[in-house]
């Protein structure tokens, strides 16, 4: 009927759900685009492919469609797992049919998939979202509660400091104090960016121009000898965003590099334009125009286990590290309407080598109607 009929094959090219029409000798005969797009593989490599490579690495649907052969009944398996690569996993729906012979007999069978991946990560994000938006409702309370009593104890130790010079007794115990507690003051201000909600004072600013202010005042205050390598696309416009936040993202994505990167190691910044076709599935309005901007170093990289958890509050691989920088880097993007990731830079023998912190952000803010002159 497809091979005949143009505009019905067409129209099953373009269906949704991913279809295998499978033979009895487990063979691929007939499938649709969208199942190119779920094993993310060449459609050519997939018709008169076995079922059984396909699906290797899933046996609980292989047991099933062999079911449907011997036993000619429809099976359906909701919210599946579906393993397809070693690294390729997908949540779906799935229903097996057979299809008979006028015997009676199953001659084929029917697959018909489901990809209901994306509908479960933003789920995810909008549970995590809910999670991050009470913790930071939280913690900003407990900042305001410290906030108060550390002005006074910082009062009255400026006070006994000045009182010991005056009496030429020594004041390293008070400038010790007093050190320690602008640590916390500084912590206390990082613990209030994750209050609700986040002011953001925009203003038109040209990305390189910013990124070369962080470079060099991390190149004059850092004692290492690593080199910063500029790969930047000079034809990308301004754009509309809070600077001083933006500064603050970079200058801890760039101060993470120099610090994981060996000490002749290079780190490289580079800047271009995001088509289309790269922010779908990124939860990023497809309407939006977004450059990306990437921090790369070589050094150990991520180990896959914390991947997952890099943004989260108070989470840290550091020994000396409050686990606030990231967070609040990633909100900070997030609330501009943008994207901050993660991925490793490359593998060697399987390990991770160095790391690549890649910022999707917008042109201009979605929820305003900014003009930027070109």
């Amino acid at each position: 009927m497809l091979k005949g009929a143009p505009s019905e094959k067409k129209v099953f090219n373009h269906l949704e759900y991913a279809i295998l029409v499978i033979s009895h000798d487990l063979k691929v005969i007939l499938c649709n685009d969208a199942v190119s797009q779920l094993w993310e593989l060449d459609k050519n490599k997939i018709d008169g492919n076995l079922i059984t490579r396909l699906l290797s690495y899933d046996n609980i649907i292989l047991n099933y469609l062999q079911r449907v052969f011997q036993e000619g009944k429809n099976f359906t398996i909701n919210g599946h797992s579906l393993h397809l690569a070693p690294k390729l996993l997908k949540i779906v729906n799935i229903s097996l049919d057979p299809v008979f012979r006028k015997s009676q007999k199953v001659q084929n069978a029917v697959i018909t998939i489901r990809d209901l991946t994306q509908h479960y990560k933003i789920k995810e994000k909008e549970q995590e979202k809910a999670i991050l938006d009470s913790l930071g409702t939280f913690v900003s309370s407990i900042a305001h509660e410290i906030q108060n009593p550390l002005s006074g104890i910082k009062g009255v130790t400026q006070l006994l400091q000045r009182d010991l010079k005056k009496t030429k007794l020594p004041i390293q115990s008070t400038e010790m104090i007093l050190k320690e507690l602008n640590r916390i003051d500084r912590l206390v201000k990082q613990l209030l960016l994750h209050s609700q909600p986040l002011p953001l004072e925009y203003s038109t600013i040209n990305i390189h121009e910013l990124l070369n202010t962080v470079i060099w005042f991390e190149e004059n205050s850092s004692p290492g000898s690593q080199k910063f390598q500029r790969l930047f696309d000079p034809s990308l416009p301004e754009i509309f965003a809070d600077r001083d936040k933006l500064y603050q993202v970079f200058l801890n994505l760039i101060k993470n590099a120099v610090e994981a990167s060996p000490k002749e190691g290079e780190i490289i910044i580079r800047s271009r334009y995001c088509p289309k076709w790269e922010i779908l599935g990124k939860q990023l309005d497809i309407q939006q125009e977004y450059f990306l901007v990437e921090v790369e170093d070589h050094g150990n990289g991520v180990a896959p286990e914390f991947r997952d958890k890099l943004f989260k509050p108070l989470f840290t691989t550091k020994r000396t590290g409050h686990g606030l920088g990231l967070s609040i880097s990633f909100r900070i993007v997030a609330e501009h309407g943008g994207l901050l990731q993660y991925q490793a830079s490359s593998q060697v023998k399987g390990e991770a080598q160095g790391s690549i912190f890649q910022v999707y952000i917008p042109r201009a803010p979605s929820s305003q109607k900014i003009k930027i002159e070109e």
